[in-house]
């Protein structure tokens, strides 16, 4: 991996977990009342913000996947530093989450009829699939537990994208199936993750840097606008899925292309910081920041609307910051254990 591709992921961390939280943000915010807030959160959360999420699975596959052959003993070797960098924290905060339910009495608890292996079920699924929602107590963590079961499996999908034309072919069916229908999980984890955990694997494999496609996507950054307010009109009509998935991709591209504009033209002293409490913020974002985030703006008597939504973003952002560092000054290895030693 070339120091240009280190430092473009490195930049990227951050600046990506922020849009997660753009994404999430509207369930505190609300939407507004007024056509602009509508359309200004809608712009931010679920269209600029969406590229985040398959970029994330791009690069996580992306260093998952090693130079040259994809042997027994590099995947044992990759899975077992998985198990303490992602499984781990995956544990800890979703039963964070259950602890934190309890104690304020917002868990939905089972009849007190039920039996105690539905009960013992019920409260596993919670780290899984929680009531058949499709994702863990900890919402954010589907990305982590996709992440982990495609790990698993990234034998096979090393094997269907070792082969140029055969994983050519591969990536494309499920580029066209992601499009198609992104919101389906017909093996537990998404759709979009698969898809796009085998295009990095894809790019890894046959030495495609994302670097090397970030220098030459410039034009992309031209007509990305027209693709962003495709999507917002198009909201409501049969087109709307289709051309919001298709604007993903151009976005995708853009961030790239940003990050390498940045990396190749400024040091990264604040950018390394801010990289190594993106795992933290991710994980404490939802549903603590967020939270405190509204009840500090509404005490401030902040209005509804797209200033609302941008103040618990950055809020939120700032909040999980602070306590990374914080926690970090005064408990190190209790912060290396909770962002999975990074």
């Amino acid at each position: 991996m070339s120091e240009t591709l280190s430092k473009m992921i490195t930049f990227l961390r951050f600046p990506l977990i922020v849009l997660v939280i753009c994404i999430h943000a509207p369930e505190y915010s609300g939407l507004g009342t007024s056509a602009f807030d509508s359309f200004s959160i809608n712009l931010l959360a679920n269209t600029i913000s969406r590229a985040s999420v398959p970029l994330f699975f791009i690069i996580s596959s992306f260093l998952f996947f090693p130079d040259g052959e994809f042997t027994k003993e590099k995947y044992l070797h990759k899975n077992k530093k998985r198990i303490r960098s992602l499984l781990v924290p995956y544990l800890i905060w979703n039963l964070l989450v259950i602890i934190s339910l309890i104690i304020t009495g917002n868990f939905p608890y089972l009849p007190i009829s039920t039996g105690w292996f539905d009960n013992v079920k019920y409260y596993l699924s919670a780290f899984v699939c929680f009531k058949q929602s499709g994702i863990p107590i900890a919402f954010q963590f589907w990305f982590i537990r996709d992440l982990l079961i495609l790990n698993i499996l990234s034998p096979i999908i090393y094997r269907l994208v070792k082969d140029n034309f055969l994983g050519t072919i591969w990536v494309s069916a499920l580029l066209i199936l992601w499009i198609m229908f992104e919101k389906e999980r017909p093996f537990l984890f998404n759709i979009s993750a698969i898809t796009f955990y085998s295009i990095g694997a894809y790019l890894r494999v046959h030495h495609i840097g994302l670097d090397i496609i970030a220098n030459k996507v410039g034009h992309w950054g031209l007509i990305y606008p027209a693709f962003l307010l495709a999507d917002c009109f198009s909201v409501g009509t049969e087109w709307h899925r289709l051309i919001h998935n298709l604007q993903i991709l151009p976005g995708v591209l853009v961030l790239l292309r940003l990050a390498y504009l940045y990396v190749t033209n400024r040091p990264l002293h604040i950018s390394g910081k801010l990289a190594s409490a993106s795992f933290f913020v991710f994980a404490i974002h939802a549903p603590w920041c967020l939270s405190i985030s509204k009840k500090i703006l509404n005490i401030a008597g902040c209005p509804q609307g797209v200033l609302l939504y941008i103040s618990i973003v950055c809020i939120s952002s700032l909040l999980g910051l602070s306590l990374y560092f914080i926690v970090k000054r005064f408990a190190p290895r209790t912060v290396s254990l909770l962002s999975g030693n990074r």
